[in-house]
């Protein structure tokens, strides 16, 4: 079953820094949705409290203007107070920073502590909370709109994902059990999504056929490579090793469903800031999804998984047919640390596509099979 990871340690730092500011907090920030129907363009007059401050360049305008609520100023000048408390401590934080090598973990953990810092001097300001809403100046680069974005995917899209990866049986016929720490969002060509609820479970405005996980895409819109964005919710680059695998190959011979690898890349660098999946090394190349006549609709597992620092990948026995994810992260070290899926069925209108995915890769159209569905009864390897 997968298990959704803990509160963050940054997230948890931050929340305990604050709590004592909550209350008064809650009201300032009570009218921030409301407000971004309302505000101008035009810049805010400069107030004594760094809210004020930052809305003026933010484009958010104070819902209640100042002197009609008190308890709404007193709120504001709260916040403004606990801000200018926690910045006067972010320098010497900057300095035992700077005060270890770097990629020692000390440094690690004075960052650490710096960002969470960072995070509970921000999160409260109602222009910060506007800003994010209406993603205007909210950079992934800041802590604190990274930490936004984290809790939005955690409490939306994450928990369809593990519910679907469940329902569906993707944990464990692929996964055993693992944590979420990525957010991955894939997408095919341009249009307007695959889905089958009536929102969209993603948080970015992404272009493309956006495909909510578990849905059923045409295995024509499948033909090539698929746009992937991949966010991570740490600021320094990391490796990450991609895998794409079919859960439900049917192997007639053996009279087994097993799997398949479709595609294999390693050295993908991503960070909060660099979140698109290009370049690395392609271990084995892409080939298309092609769930064959008379089978039951497939389950193509896209994984990410985190690679040691300064680690090789292996690929000298990775082999498509029969591919255990689980062996592979093991024998190089690797953790799953994000997922999506999708599902995808024979039908008339992709058997082209099909068809020529056995041409261009598989060694000709003659090696498509076709199976009469009442006469598959394979059982799932073990």
């Amino acid at each position: 079953m997968a298990t959704i990871a803990a509160i963050p340690t940054i997230r948890a730092q931050a929340r305990a820094s604050l709590r004592h500011v909550r209350r008064l907090a809650t009201v300032a920030n009570a009218n921030v949705s409301s407000s971004s129907a309302s505000s101008s363009s035009s810049s805010a007059s400069t107030s004594a409290s760094a809210s004020a401050a930052s809305s003026s360049s933010s484009g958010w305008t104070p819902p209640i203007a100042p002197g009609v609520e008190p308890a709404y100023d007193e709120a504001l000048a709260y916040i403004s107070s606990q801000q200018a408390s926690l910045r006067r401590e972010i320098p010497a934080l900057e300095a035992a920073i700077s005060s270890h090598p770097p990629g020692s973990p000390e440094r690690s953990s004075a960052q650490a502590k710096l960002d969470a810092h960072l995070v509970a001097a921000e999160i409260n300001d109602p222009a910060v909370r506007w800003r994010f809403t209406n993603n205007v100046d909210a950079p992934l680069s800041s802590p604190v709109f990274a930490h936004l974005r984290e809790q939005a995917w955690r409490r939306g899209p994450l928990e369809r994902l593990a519910a679907r990866l469940r329902d569906m049986y993707i944990v464990p016929d692929i996964l055993l059990t693992f944590t979420p720490t990525v957010d991955v969002q894939v997408s095919f060509g341009e249009g307007t999504g695959f889905t089958d609820v009536t929102s969209k479970s993603g948080i970015e405005d992404v272009s493309g056929e956006i495909i909510d996980p578990g849905c059923i895409i045409p295995a024509a819109r499948t033909f090539d490579q698929p746009s992937i964005l991949a966010t991570p919710f740490h600021a320094e680059e990391r490796f990450y090793t991609l895998a794409l695998v079919d859960a439900d190959a049917p192997y007639e011979a053996e009279e087994r469903i097993g799997t398949y690898l479709h595609w294999l890349v390693s050295d993908v660098a991503l960070s909060s800031i660099k979140n698109t999946v290009e370049g690395g090394s392609d271990l084995v190349s892409y080939i298309p999804p092609h769930p064959q006549k008379g089978t039951k609709p497939h389950r193509y597992a896209l994984c990410l998984l985190a690679q040691p620092k300064g680690a090789s990948i292996s690929s000298s026995s990775v082999e498509r047919r029969q591919f255990s994810l689980r062996d592979f992260a093991a024998q190089n070290n690797l953790t799953v640390e994000g997922a999506h899926f999708w599902r995808s069925k024979w039908t008339e209108g992709s058997s082209s596509t099909i068809t020529d995915v056995y041409r261009q890769f598989l060694g000709g159209e003659e090696n498509e099979p076709h199976f009469i569905r009442e006469r598959l009864a394979f059982k799932r390897a073990a």
